[in-house]
């Protein structure tokens, strides 16, 4: 009987384990893009009460990390080692910029930079919205994807349908999957839309409507709100991020799969069923983890668990010293980690491993 209950006690401990373990991660390179107050590139924009005001965006990649400076309305292309490599934007202040002289250039006359992704072979995706003048409604100003090639020459503008003619509104995501197909995650109000192109051909659509998903429970209805939407490397299957409210009271997070192609009364498979607000879905990896954001005011944590409802490790960042007007967290296509953080005069990009 000693030995049953020893072995028991064994196989629980290998169980749990993993859900108290903790990799630190370290800093595996460092990245610092200087602004244009201390001769660089980036017009970072701060109010008098040193606020800043986020006019660029980021994506990065293995090999390149791409700033929009909505400031200047420029694309900038870096190298993984923050090397300047090519600038698209306005002919006019391209040409009058000594710091571009040498640099390759490709001419085109942004709105309002937001969304950015890019495929294998470096195409660029660029969602360009349109600017109306009005700020208080810029986010859900129309826009349309414009895509470049790794050399910045234009390829094709891209619209809801396909063609340049039917913008999209609010655009939450873009993604490119396994074989270069384009993602776009729409939201309207309550409703998230999410199209897949084939260059310029729409061959996926699904739509999930408001109310799509309801719980019921012993005090009454819990109405299921979706937070984000990440997708599978082959985009044949979505893994949503839902709350659910009673009122206006968090009861528990669901994060579900689903697949293309389903009819309407098709809702997913859950997969996790979490009851933490502070466990928001960050990132899916390599098809077989969920990585989730353990939101901490102190501490950058995530936690990693499996298609089987469990927790195989924990990830902590930590955080840096000195005054930081803005941090983000972005992942590359391996799922490299990255923090962006905004000093005073420069941005600092830190990979971690």
């Amino acid at each position: 009987m000693k030995k049953i209950f020893l072995i028991i006690i064994l196989c629980f401990v290998s169980a749990s384990c993993s859900k108290w373990k903790i990799s630190d991660l370290k800093t595996k390179k460092i990245i610092q893009i200087d602004s244009l107050k201390n001769n660089g590139y980036v017009d970072l924009f701060f109010e008098e009460n040193r606020v800043l005001i986020l006019t660029f965006k980021i994506h990065i990649t293995k090999t390149n990390i791409y700033i929009a400076d909505n400031r200047q309305n420029i694309l900038l292309v870096f190298s993984n080692t923050g090397i300047l490599e090519m600038v698209i934007g306005k002919k006019e202040i391209l040409d009058a910029n000594p710091l571009f002289a040498n640099i390759m250039k490709s001419y085109f006359n942004f709105g309002v930079i937001d969304e950015i992704t890019t495929d294998s072979q470096k195409n660029l995706f660029i969602q360009n919205r349109i600017n109306s003048g009005n700020s208080n409604n810029l986010e859900i100003s129309p826009s349309f994807v414009i895509v470049f090639d790794k050399d910045g020459t234009l390829q094709y503008t891209l619209g809801q349908n396909g063609n340049a003619d039917i913008p999209f509104y609010y655009i939450d995501e873009m993604y490119t999957d396994s074989q270069d197909r384009l993602i776009v995650i729409s939201k309207n109000f309550s409703t998230w839309s999410v199209y897949r192109y084939r260059n310029k051909v729409h061959d996926q659509f699904v739509n999930f409507k408001e109310n799509m998903f309801i719980d019921k429970s012993d005090d009454g209805q819990l109405n299921g709100n979706i937070e984000n939407i990440n997708i599978f490397h082959n985009s044949e299957k979505l893994l949503l991020s839902v709350a659910y409210y009673q009122n206006t009271r968090f009861k528990y997070r669901k994060i579900i799969e689903y697949r293309f192609g389903e009819n309407a009364e098709y809702k997913g498979k859950e997969i996790l069923n979490l009851p933490d607000p502070k466990n928001e879905l960050f990132a899916l990896l390599e098809d077989q983890y969920i990585m989730l954001w353990d939101v901490d005011e102190n501490e950058l944590k995530f936690s990693i668990w499996n298609f089987q409802d469990s927790i195989v490790n924990n990830k902590r960042i930590p955080v840096g010293d000195g005054v930081t007007y803005f941090m983000d967290i972005l992942l590359d296509e391996e799922g490299t980690i990255h923090t962006v953080s905004v000093k005073k005069d420069f941005i600092q990009i830190e990979a971690w491993e």
